[in-house]
């Protein structure tokens, strides 16, 4: 199913849209220096999940050490 949960706003514009499952703010947790350069808006009525910078860290490192056992 293809519902549009959230736009992406970039200098007043909707230049993108996400749809379930996506994923958005990443960048940011990459590095400290990295700031954002976008606003997502809510479409319809949505689900969040949040992870700080610390549990972003030990979540991707269980992935890169999971791909590597394989």
């Amino acid at each position: 199913m293809n519902i549009v949960d959230f736009s992406v706003i970039y200098l007043n514009k909707e230049v993108a849209r996400m749809h379930e499952g996506s994923q958005f703010g990443e960048l940011a947790l990459r590095s400290e220096t990295d700031r954002r350069n976008a606003t997502i808006k809510m479409v319809s009525e949505s689900f969040l999940a949040y992870l700080d910078r610390y549990e972003y860290n030990m979540v991707m490192k269980r992935v890169v050490v999971g791909n590597t056992q394989r």
